[in-house]
């Protein structure tokens, strides 16, 4: 949530590109340090922990590849439909 709060004043391409990047980010390091805790896997352990997040790395690649992907499409997509339905239109001429 606090990712999105960054968005509300602004929205630009990098502020987005950025916000995407660093909720894949948060959710990697969340879900394995959750997976590493809390499961019987890995060892509860500095070298574990590692373990864990190494195992996890081709995972990640894909979830950032994925998420910049669709995060272009749905902000990309907003935008023009904003442009096109909202565009002041020009004045008739008689």
């Amino acid at each position: 949530m606090a990712i999105g709060l960054t968005l509300r004043s602004r929205t630009s391409v990098l502020r987005v590109g950025t916000a995407a990047v660093a909720g894949s980010v948060t959710f990697f390091a969340l879900t394995n340090f959750a997976v590493w805790a809390f499961g019987t896997m890995y060892a509860h352990t500095a070298a574990g922990l590692i373990d864990c997040y190494v195992a996890a790395l081709p995972f990640f690649r894909n979830t950032l590849f994925s998420d910049l992907v669709y995060t272009a499409l749905l902000f990309g997509g907003f935008a023009l439909l904003e442009r096109k339905l909202f565009q002041p239109k020009a004045a008739a001429t008689r």
